[in-house]
């Protein structure tokens, strides 16, 4: 099953931003490990569990108020030690942020940003957003803009 970029269903996109921030949150934890030479005796870097696994479960009963805290996070801590792939991941999430439906008031339509409570969805969502973002991107003119680091994030469609 591939990622669906025009997936508009609410928990599926809250999904998605949860995975972005899974992925920025670590690359970032573990920049900060390779500058401080943390291992876990097996080579790799060790880091602590991000914030976006420590919330899941609270993040599926209330989605926005957990995405409000979990993007502070991201703007305040991370996104500066990601350089470049700091905009990349802005940019991605800024993206899924506009597939959310308005909602309309007069129709009595609740808008899709909301904290109501997500159905599991969200956790498909979450996991092709995450194998898209860990896939090594092919190196194409597209992949050209995006950020350097295969490692951090393959480009939104999974390629």
């Amino acid at each position: 099953m591939a990622l669906d970029l025009k997936q508009t269903d609410r928990s599926y996109l809250f999904g998605r931003l949860l995975a972005c921030a899974e992925q920025a949150e670590t690359l970032a934890l573990l920049s900060d490990a390779g500058k401080n030479g943390g291992e876990d005796g097996g080579g790799r870097a060790k880091i602590r569990q991000t914030n976006a696994v420590r919330f899941m479960q609270a993040f599926s009963v209330r989605p926005l108020s957990i995405w409000r805290y979990l993007e502070e996070q991201l703007n305040r801590a991370y996104y500066s030690k990601l350089r470049d792939n700091g905009s990349y991941f802005a940019g991605l999430i800024t993206e899924i942020v506009g597939l959310f439906e308005p909602g309309d008031a007069e129709a009595g339509t609740e808008p899709g940003f909301s904290n109501r409570r997500l159905d599991d969805t969200y956790l498909l969502g979450y996991h092709l957003q995450l194998a898209a973002l860990r896939r090594p991107r092919e190196k194409t003119a597209k992949s050209a803009e995006a950020p350097e680091n295969t490692a951090a994030a393959g480009t939104a469609d999974g390629q």
